[in-house]
């Protein structure tokens, strides 16, 4: 990524955050050193683009003429942003009742 990029990309994350941080319920898990706002717009979209891998590589196992050795490799791969993405949820405070499977839908 160009520090270009970089800079757009941390704009569109603050933008995320104010956004998100105009929310009663958000700012509700707000901790001491950082607000849950900011917490979470860089979490979700950080989990957007680790999607973007998980569809990757899914649809590489898929793949009829990849080997056994690639194909195990591939896995791992999909396991380390499974774990990525399972940091993020558990990061965001917000979320924590949905996880627990506290709240009804």
């Amino acid at each position: 990524m160009t520090p270009e990029e970089e800079k757009e990309d941390e704009a569109r994350i603050r933008a995320l955050a104010k956004l998100l941080n105009r929310l009663p319920d958000v700012r509700a898990h707000d901790e001491e050193k950082e607000t849950q706002a900011s917490i979470m717009a860089y979490g979700l979209t950080d989990m957007a683009e680790e999607a973007d891998e998980v569809r990757y590589l899914f649809d590489l196992l898929r793949s009829p003429n990849m080997s056994d050795a690639k194909r195990l490799e591939t896995l791992k791969e999909l396991g380390e942003a499974i774990k990525h993405l399972d940091y993020h949820i558990h990061d965001m405070a917000f979320f924590d009742d949905y996880v627990d499977g506290e709240v009804e839908q």
